[in-house]
């Protein structure tokens, strides 16, 4: 399969045409709403030319009683999570949570200021579906509050590789009209932004957690009432990318793979650090060759975010740390 290429959903009747081609078991497709839906390339099957010159639509024939079922749901998208910031007006927005996956979700998101948090909603997100959250006014924007997103995936038809996901958005002024398009599944134009794309995907293993325990925190509090303060830990000013720090156990791994667990989790420390609202980071990746410190600095080059870095504590580190400074 290559970039271009016309494939069917397996488990449904959707075609598209393959957009992007991820690292790992993933592909882009693009079922022609003009959005691109990550789905597994286990789910897909390549059409022939011969094939896509015979074949003629068949009409939808929904089950009895069933009704016509979300397209998430058929091709069964395991990634696809937005905020979108709806505008009403010239003056207000309104924030929606989109799911365009197939799982059903349970979610909490929390309006943090500082380190006192207001809860803005809660509740479940059905496969196909989106969830008002609260409106904004633009006059605001310097007060929005960062928003905290948890989400629990369900689903009885699957295994999710990762039960929960926790993500913090700081809206800025810089970047914030750059994700203006049309929304998914609202098909309206708003500011929308992924939160469960790969670099804001954190590696955290909740499979020891209890279910009920999870189920219970994350449906703390009644959805726009605000409850009692809770503290929230900011980033620390310093990530120390060695294995050891890290606490990565490295047997068996390739080189390769080392180097992926590390960007991984400059990556993800990186999105809270600017979501903190810090104004500098300095990230220790060592000498070493210099393949790590190269891959840094070349994503700091190009982050909408971070408005310069260089190597920091040469007395100290030599060329084995960089600060960045973020906007």
């Amino acid at each position: 399969m290559n970039i271009g290429s016309k494939v069917r959903l397996l488990h449904g009747k959707e075609e598209g045409i393959i957009t992007k081609i991820r690292s790992g078991k993933y592909l882009e497709i693009d079922l022609g709403d003009g959005f691109s839906i990550p789905v597994l390339a286990s789910e897909v099957v390549l059409i022939s030319p011969m094939e896509a010159r015979l074949e003629t639509p068949a009409p939808k024939q929904p089950g009895p009683g069933r009704g016509d079922i979300p397209a998430a749901r058929q091709a069964f998208a395991v990634k696809g999570i937005y905020l979108a910031f709806v505008p009403v007006n010239d003056r207000e927005v309104v924030l929606h949570l989109v799911n365009l996956t197939g799982w059903r979700i349970l979610f909490t998101m929390f309006g943090r200021s500082g380190n006192q948090a207001r809860g803005l909603a809660s509740g479940l997100l059905e496969a196909g579906t989106s969830h008002q959250i609260t409106g904004l006014l633009l006059k605001d924007f310097g007060q929005w509050p960062v928003f905290d997103t948890s989400l629990l995936y369900y689903s009885d038809a699957k295994t999710p590789e990762q039960f929960i996901l926790s993500h913090s958005l700081r809206c800025r002024i810089q970047s914030f009209h750059k994700h203006l398009q049309k929304a998914p599944l609202l098909n309206v134009n708003a500011h929308v932004f992924q939160i469960d794309s790969e670099a804001g995907v954190p590696e955290k293993e909740a499979r020891d957690i209890p279910a009920d325990a999870i189920r219970s925190k994350m449906l703390e509090g009644n959805a726009g009432v605000a409850g009692p303060s809770r503290d929230f830990n900011r980033s620390a000013a310093e990530i120390d990318l060695h294995t050891d720090a890290l606490q990565v156990d490295i047997t068996g791994m390739s080189g390769g793979q080392i180097l992926d667990r590390q960007l991984s989790a400059f990556k993800n420390y990186l999105e809270q650090a600017i979501a903190d609202g810090l104004d500098q980071v300095l990230i220790i990746h060592g000498a070493g060759q210099g393949t790590l410190r190269q891959e840094i600095h070349r994503q700091l080059s190009k982050h909408p975010n971070v408005a310069y870095y260089k190597d920091a504590r040469k007395e100290k580190f030599g060329y084995g740390a960089t600060v960045a400074h973020l906007k």
